[in-house]
């Protein structure tokens, strides 16, 4: 998909796009969170069968639908189609049950009520499903505040300014691209901007600004190293050093 039709698609759906920082899970937590659950759920579903897992994702899958997680406290599948989900079972339960109509009425009259009792269930359905949404946003504020609170209690806030200059982990010692004997910092760079979310927006030496953010956690300060000085020694020779060194020459032949 182009860019510029993700970007249509992002202003008309109301969409608060947002770019995370290479190399750092961290931000982009819930994703990697959710993917770890569906790797849990294949190791318990392939028993050794691990070439075969393309096959059992849609039943890992909807095993998380109908799992109630604490954040919401709702079923993912109610929270997207309003009702509770529903197997073969119950429908054939449905079928067993079901009264035949033979006798039922036709009229224009009968036809008017099913129509008025289905717009009542449909407009009861919305308004379900609208509540279901509300609390299940209520519970993640509440949630995630939590998580805030454990979180800001063990992790310190960027210890850079604007302005100073810092060296960046090289991502390529994150993967197996690096070569041997790789420095595992770059830089030095200049801290252009920092961000509410613990990233900062750096600049070259030159001047130029690296279009990505990365987080302050890739980042450590960087020390200028003293210019070294020139230092004259003057050596005074006394008539000791005068004898040592006639002492230490080599005898003339």
């Amino acid at each position: 998909m182009h860019f510029s039709y993700l970007q249509v698609l992002i202003t008309d759906q109301g969409i608060d796009h947002r770019v995370t920082s290479a190399y750092h899970p961290q931000s982009n937590g819930l994703t990697k969170h959710t993917n770890q659950t569906i790797k849990k759920g294949l190791r318990k579903t392939l028993e050794g069968r691990h070439k075969e897992w393309p096959k059992f994702v849609n039943r890992v899958l909807y095993g998380i639908h109908l799992h109630r997680p604490r954040s919401t406290r709702q079923l993912p599948y109610k929270l997207l189609y309003g009702f509770d989900a529903r197997f073969s079972l119950n429908n054939k339960l449905d079928q067993l049950n079901q009264v035949p109509e033979d006798d039922a009425v036709t009229t224009e009259e009968a036809d008017d009520e099913r129509l008025r009792v289905f717009l009542q269930g449909v407009d009861k359905h919305n308004e379900e499903i609208d509540n279901c949404r509300s609390e299940a946003r209520e519970n993640i504020v509440i949630e995630q505040s939590k998580q805030k609170t454990t979180y800001d209690a063990a992790h310190a806030a960027c210890p850079f300014k604007v302005g100073s200059k810092v060296l960046l982990h090289s991502s390529r010692q994150l993967t197996r691209m690096a070569k041997q004997l790789e420095e595992n910092f770059t830089g030095p760079y200049i801290i252009h901007r920092l961000t509410k979310a613990n990233t900062a927006y750096l600049t070259k030496m030159d001047g130029t600004v690296l279009k990505k953010t990365v987080s302050c956690a890739q980042l450590k300060l960087f020390i200028d190293k003293p210019a070294s000085t020139a230092v004259t020694i003057t050596i005074n020779k006394s008539s000791d050093e005068s004898k040592s060194e006639a002492y230490d020459s080599p005898p003339a032949k």
